[in-house]
């Protein structure tokens, strides 16, 4: 213990050196200092993603493919230390190097769909994209159509095309999955046990990620018609009453349908905070506190999102983060509630945070570009 102690003393007092040397201008000096780091190292998993995750951070994407070198079994053996070498040579330009490393990654225990799951959802976290889809696609076209597997993988992948608005191809992603289910009643009910997840609140997102592409393509009467589908599937999907209540030159009925919507799902997030914020004030319980902090994020963003009084959403979403700090969802949302209220300075201030706790969830990067704008727009009007 005490050697090991000793180890990672020395290797933080030469990666401080390091970055030293780094700001003084001093780049060969540096990275002959951090390469001494790679000397106390003992080879296991857990310490070699942890050194490849400091220096892909740092930059020193050369020691990456050094250590590849010194450690062929284990970057043999282990995929996520394969994508990190390849997502170093990438980001030094290689991208022949990258692909084939790649390939040896995705061919790594081709039998266990768990591993390539698990991988994908690890690739997406750090904005590996376009790698995360193929390890999706590989569980999708190998496995069985009608195997938790491929429909956990059509779910997944369906929510991550949705974030990067490719929403028409997460819309076939869920009709698949559902058609397969639709075949096998017991299948649903096996997707819905080892889930959570209700089938119905899955044809809503279907019908809701049609009609996000067909906005996009102005295609208004199909909006409608999807946005009624997904509703009549979920009625308490708050993004679906979200966007019908922002449908353009909408009917008078439609405004009214939306506005009721809106009405009914404030009251029934306002009668379940009633319930449970007595029991969290009288004793306070973290998992009562995070249920509680859900339904005030969860109001505060349907408010900041359509009509009401914005300083409240601004208040509620301030309270969900005493209760759960430092959650990018909930800045988000803040961010978010801070626009609507006209407040933009504060609006970029939070989303910014947001954005440091989640840099890859694309929709948190989209507010942000929406509030800097706005920001701008403002400043520029006051000069």
């Amino acid at each position: 213990f005490d050697e090991l102690d000793g180890r990672e003393n020395a290797r933080d007092l030469l990666r401080w050196y390091a970055h030293l040397l780094h700001q003084l201008d001093r780049p060969e000096e540096s990275l002959a200092a951090v390469r001494q780091t790679l000397d106390l190292m003992d080879g296991t998993r857990e310490q070699l993603l942890d050194t490849v995750d400091w220096l892909i951070e740092h930059e020193t994407y050369v020691l990456v493919s050094e250590l590849a070198t010194r450690y062929p079994n284990q970057f043999g053996e282990f995929a996520m230390l394969q994508y990190r070498l390849a997502e170093a040579q990438m980001k030094q330009g290689d991208a022949e190097a990258a692909k084939q490393t790649v390939a040896k990654a995705r061919a790594m225990k081709a039998e266990e769909p768990t591993e390539h799951i698990a991988m994908a959802v690890s690739l997406q976290e750090r904005g590996l994209f376009e790698w995360a889809e193929g390890e999706y696609r590989l569980v999708i076209d190998n496995f069985p159509a009608a195997s938790y597997y491929v429909l956990q993988s059509r779910f997944l992948m369906a929510s991550m095309l949705h974030d990067l608005q490719r929403d028409n191809e997460a819309a076939d992603m869920l009709e698949v999955a559902l058609q397969t289910m639709d075949v096998d009643r017991n299948l649903q009910q096996m997707m819905e046990l080892r889930t959570g997840m209700r089938v119905v609140n899955a044809r809503a997102q279907m019908n809701y990620y049609r009609a996000e592409h067909l906005a996009r393509q102005t295609e208004w009467e199909k909006v409608r018609e999807n946005l009624t589908k997904a509703i009549e599937a979920n009625p308490d999907d708050v993004d679906v009453v979200i966007a019908m209540y922002r449908v353009p030159n909408a009917t008078d009925e439609w405004k009214a349908d939306a506005m009721r919507r809106i009405q009914s799902a404030v009251n029934g997030f306002r009668a379940q905070i009633a319930t449970i914020e007595p029991i969290q004030q009288r004793a306070p319980n973290p998992e009562v506190g995070r249920q509680l902090a859900l339904l005030y994020n969860n109001l505060a963003w349907l408010i900041g999102n359509t009509t009401g009084d914005y300083a409240e959403a601004v208040r509620l979403s301030h309270k969900s983060l005493e209760l759960v700090p430092d959650t990018a969802g909930y800045l988000d949302t803040l961010g978010r509630c801070y626009y609507a209220k006209g407040d933009y300075a504060n609006a970029v201030k939070y989303q910014a945070q947001a954005v440091r706790l989640d840099p890859h969830t694309q929709q948190i990067r989209r507010q942000l570009d929406l509030f800097e704008k706005a920001l701008a727009g403002k400043s520029s009007e006051a000069k």
